[in-house]
């Protein structure tokens, strides 16, 4: 299953109190534009009707209708070409029962179906207040050309990712799902059609895109477990330290392994002093940062402590989690006595499912194995990551939160510009102002 996506101590503080999240997103109106991949290859998902397929697109779009219900959503199906408007889009019932050529009827596919240039097709158009939702197999096609094929693809998708996510703040999240599949299938790698006399499973994606802030609004109306979502992967754009304001982190005392005081500037912990372990004689010193709830990340990939790095004094990511807050806990069994700083970084990285739901080799899609993998997807989401990284100068992190720390008596160090951090107070928050 796929999990979708942070509670202190009273502290008296006399800051201004947090904004309200809603207050940082604008109240414009959001357009989602649903495509669904009108490939041959999609066919054997379609049948028959009310198949799993097409109960899980009407489900997320109906969800995504329920939740904000003065935004515009539109269907599309979705080629190479470009995409055809749906007549029957505010008529969702009428998706579970319409066939794959009643849909060609309306957007023959024609001989190209490659997913690169569906990809831009669907978004190189979007604005700040739009998403696009892909529906696809996302089968990179090879035509003929061996891994060389698909490994062109990928770079196709790196080098307009790079573009995009830096003049539009693209960002990317995929869903991968999997449901019943009842049909010819073309395998990739043999170069032949195989018409199956069983229904078998087969993956199918979400590839969402838009800015982090959409993204962070439509998330918490997707509840992935209901979907019976498989895993997650996301990349999400931070240009100009966008990502500062949505995730709001904080500094609290909840799960501190120290006595320590928090004052001074938004980055500092000042007066910090460990605690000795008395089994190791160790100089034991710990915090948790607190951050929104509502972010552009899915719970499993953000609270994932391997898609994270933490370096400076020693410390260690204990566990990140979430209940009204999502929480990352540190700590350092080996205190530094002056002051120093730590960087803790959410990385743009390839979740390890992506390499166990890939192969070059699609040749018996009735394997049992075969069946939860997708041909050349590791290239797929592989330019999608290195597509981010192409814009990335210094560390290759999505998002950074720097830590001053201020050991007790030890004389405070001038903060470099860096991400804010706040004080946090048990359900009672006061901002701190940003150090520039």
């Amino acid at each position: 299953m796929c999990h979708s996506f942070l509670g202190c101590t009273a502290h008296n503080n006399s800051r201004a109190p947090i904004s309200d999240y809603s207050s940082t997103i604008k109240k414009a109106e959001t357009r989602y534009k649903v495509f669904i991949d009108n490939s041959l290859s999609m066919d054997g998902y379609w049948t028959p009707p009310y198949s799993d397929f097409r109960v899980a697109i009407n489900t997320i779009v109906s969800d995504v209708q329920a939740g904000f219900s003065k935004a515009t959503v539109n269907l599309y199906v979705l080629n190479g070409y470009g995409s055809c408007p749906l007549f029957y889009s505010s008529q969702m019932t009428n998706l579970l029962t319409i066939t794959p050529e009643q849909l060609r009827v309306d957007c023959p596919p024609g001989n190209n179906s490659a997913l690169e240039d569906m990809i831009d097709s669907a978004t190189h158009s979007l604005g700040d207040r739009t998403v696009a939702i892909i529906f696809t197999d996302a089968i990179l096609s090879q035509d003929k050309s061996g891994s060389t094929g698909v490994a062109i693809a990928g770079n196709a998708i790196k080098v307009y990712i790079a573009k995009y996510s830096s003049k539009n703040n693209l960002s990317t999240i995929v869903l991968k799902f999997n449901a019943n599949f009842n049909g010819d299938y073309y395998s990739e790698s043999g170069h032949e059609m195989i018409r199956l006399s069983e229904t078998i499973q087969r993956p199918f994606y979400a590839l969402i895109f838009g800015t982090p802030n959409t993204l962070a609004t439509l998330l918490p109306k997707l509840n992935l477990t209901k979907y019976n979502c498989k895993a997650t992967y996301c990349a999400i754009a931070n240009n100009n330290n966008s990502l500062d304001e949505l995730l709001d982190p904080h500094v609290s005392y909840q799960d501190k392994q120290g006595s320590f005081i928090l004052t001074g500037n938004a980055l500092d912990i000042k007066e910090a002093r460990p605690i000795i372990n008395p089994t190791n004689n160790s100089n034991t010193f710990g915090f948790t940062i607190d951050i929104n709830s509502n972010i552009p990340f899915t719970q499993d990939f953000f609270t994932n402590i391997h898609n994270w790095n933490i370096d400076g004094g020693g410390y260690t990511i204990d566990k990140i989690y979430r209940n009204s807050f999502y929480h990352i806990a540190v700590h350092t069994d080996n205190f530094v006595s002056t002051p120093h700083t730590i960087n803790i970084g959410l990385q743009y990285t390839i979740p390890r499912w992506v390499e166990n739901s890939s192969t070059d080799d699609d040749s018996n899609p009735t394997d049992q194995q075969q069946q939860n993998e997708t041909f050349g997807l590791s290239y797929l989401i592989g330019g999608f990551n290195d597509g981010y990284l192409a814009q990335q100068t210094g560390n290759k992190n999505q998002y950074t939160l720097s830590v001053n720390i201020s050991p007790e008596g030890a004389e405070s160090h001038t903060l470099r510009n860096g991400v804010l951090i706040f004080l946090v107070i048990a359900g009672i928050a006061y901002k701190m102002y940003r150090k520039k």
